[in-house]
């Protein structure tokens, strides 16, 4: 991700000099901010762990020079820096005298070969983004009204082990080996390492597929295997099977499915779930243990709204948590991860279900890929007025975009697949579900 927009190089090297210095903190009232200049940036849609750290005015002066550079007539320029959850956002809000002129300069910006999600345009306004992270880039979106809502049908064909119990720390470890057989089948040294990795998993005939039946579309699976077993509890579908097919001992199904996915969308289930069991202690959330219900004591005050909560909760970890650890794909388990303040999805995730459950907030998890980047687990959170929320506790904010694809949804902690290999996964056109 470029770090510094096209339309910074054309300022002075003293404005320049002004954006690359690193976060000074100021108070608002020196920030002297025209709200009637700040087009449709919205500070009340921050997130907590979101604010405006300096806002740049360009000279109305050097406005024309510009214009010029650009091919269009700019009536306002402004450049917003913001601490976004620790990451650093710039939004430059552009205004042009017309929605003609504003055209002619996005075109220019956009061409050749920038990425059309650095800017966007809505009327006689102009936004460029410039963050390392582009998830960040893809909720200021969302902020300013102006996310990408289009529903995307991913086609995706998964090859997967059905697991009922495992050492989770050896998860990714096996489901490498396993990839690599298949580009090397019958090679004796991978099999005997994986029946070495394999002691550590107990594996089975059922899966826990997500089921949930979202206003913009219902997944759609089918299976290599005979079904054994349909069954509907809540928003999972379990799927059991009978003539498991085997490669180098362990199970595998072939899963091909349609998942539609809409950006920051909510999904409201037909009737509200079981808020007990889904604020409860499991066997991998530890909601009574006493140093969780310190830091809930310590984070939850007053008569704090749901939505505020899980937001402390984001804040909380994004501050003590760091993300990383020399195992990829680890789950050390929550009382490790607090206590050596490091660890990777997995394990953000499983602190901040357990911190939500221990608020009284309805949460579990979801493992899915992230598309053009590889295997994730993020989270769900239901809040009463809105429905069930995706959170990326890797981020600071709630909602994800439509680079998440859920494939499993797990309420007691447990996965319940093992990755063969990458999943294949398409963008297809039209409605998953009519």
């Amino acid at each position: 991700m470029i770090m510094v927009g096209l339309l910074l190089v054309l300022f002075s090297a003293t404005v320049l000099s002004q954006l690359s210095s690193p976060f000074q903190p100021r108070s608002p009232s020196n920030l002297a901010i025209d709200r009637k200049a700040e087009i449709f940036l919205d500070e009340s849609r921050f997130p907590l762990s979101w604010n405006i750290k300096d806002v740049i005015v360009i000279p109305e002066s050097d406005l024309p020079e510009l214009g010029n550079s650009l091919g269009g007539e700019i009536t306002d320029l402004r450049n917003y820096i913001i601490n976004a959850g620790g990451f650093r956002l710039q939004m430059n809000i552009l205004q042009c005298s017309t929605e003609s002129e504003a055209r002619k300069i996005y075109e220019n910006l956009i061409s050749p070969g920038e990425s059309k999600e650095l800017y966007q345009i809505k009327g006689r306004c102009i936004v460029e983004y410039v963050c390392e992270n582009i998830e960040v880039i893809k909720k200021a979106q969302d902020i300013l009204g102006l996310s990408d809502k289009e529903v995307v049908n991913y086609k995706v064909q998964l090859l997967v082990a059905p697991v009922e119990r495992a050492d989770y720390m050896k998860w990714n470890k096996l489901s490498n080996l396993l990839s690599d057989y298949l580009q090397s089948p019958g090679d004796k040294d991978l099999e005997r390492e994986i029946k070495e990795v394999a002691k550590n998993f107990v594996f089975g005939n059922t899966v826990f597929l997500r089921g949930e039946r979202c206003s913009w579309g219902t997944p759609e699976y089918s299976f290599s295997v005979p079904l054994k077993g349909k069954e509907q509890r809540g928003d999972l579908t379990i799927y059991s099977f009978k003539n498991m097919e085997y490669i180098a001992g362990i199970p595998y199904i072939k899963i091909e499915g349609k998942i539609p996915v809409k950006s920051f969308e909510v999904y409201k289930p037909d009737r509200p779930p079981d808020t007990v069991y889904l604020t409860s202690q499991t066997a991998y959330w530890p909601v009574k243990d006493k140093d969780i219900v310190f830091i809930i004591e310590n984070l939850i005050k007053g008569e704090m709204s749901p939505k505020r909560r899980v937001e402390s909760i984001l804040q909380w970890i994004s501050a003590n948590i760091k993300y990383g650890g020399e195992i990829v794909g680890s789950r050390y388990g929550v009382k490790q991860v607090l206590k050596q303040s490091y660890g990777r999805c997995w394990d953000k995730s499983d602190v901040f279900v357990t911190l939500c459950r221990a608020a009284e907030i309805p949460a579990r998890q979801i493992a899915g890929w992230l598309n053009n980047n590889g295997g994730h687990i993020w989270a769900q959170v239901y809040l009463p007025e809105e429905g069930w929320v995706s959170v990326d506790p890797t981020g600071s904010w709630l909602g994800t975009s439509n680079d998440y694809i859920p494939f499993v949804i797990s309420e007691n902690g447990k996965m319940s697949i093992l990755y063969w290999e990458n999943p294949q996964i398409e963008i297809i056109k039209g409605p998953v579900v009519p």
